[in-house]
């Protein structure tokens, strides 16, 4: 779909357990800005519903959640579930994040700080690139 990609994370894994780095020049796509986690108190919690100007790469750190996608062409539904997969979702794309998990732990990276940071309630297809 296009504005959106599922990402794998370089996975570092030894005796210790396992380390994920995300790191501008290995494995992020864009300039970090702003990094924050979602929490929900139950499954039947909705979050985002906008689509907005910075990128964004989310990962459920434990747990799972569906996503819903649109870039005003195409509509796209997904379940993230693996701690190594990032889901990019570029500039204009709406999204919809649902269903969690009990417990889930979302790790959203984002390229614009929140003030800085427009959102939209339907998708917009000018913003998008990629």
């Amino acid at each position: 779909m296009n504005g959106v990609e599922l990402l794998t994370l370089a996975i570092h894994e030894d005796e210790r357990g396992c380390l994920v780095a995300l790191e501008e020049q290995g494995g992020l796509p864009f300039a970090p800005r702003r990094i924050f986690y979602i929490t929900v108190p139950d499954s039947s919690s909705i979050r985002a519903g906008h689509a907005g100007t910075s990128e964004e790469l989310i990962i459920t750190i434990t747990g799972a959640v569906k996503v819903e996608l649109d870039n005003g062409i195409q509509q796209s539904t997904l379940r993230l579930a693996d701690s190594n997969k990032a889901l990019w979702v570029r500039p204009g794309v709406w999204l919809r994040i649902k269903e969690f998990a009990p417990g889930t732990v979302l790790l959203v990276v984002a390229s614009l700080l929140y003030a800085e940071t427009r959102h939209y309630n339907e998708p917009q297809p000018r913003l998008i690139q990629g």
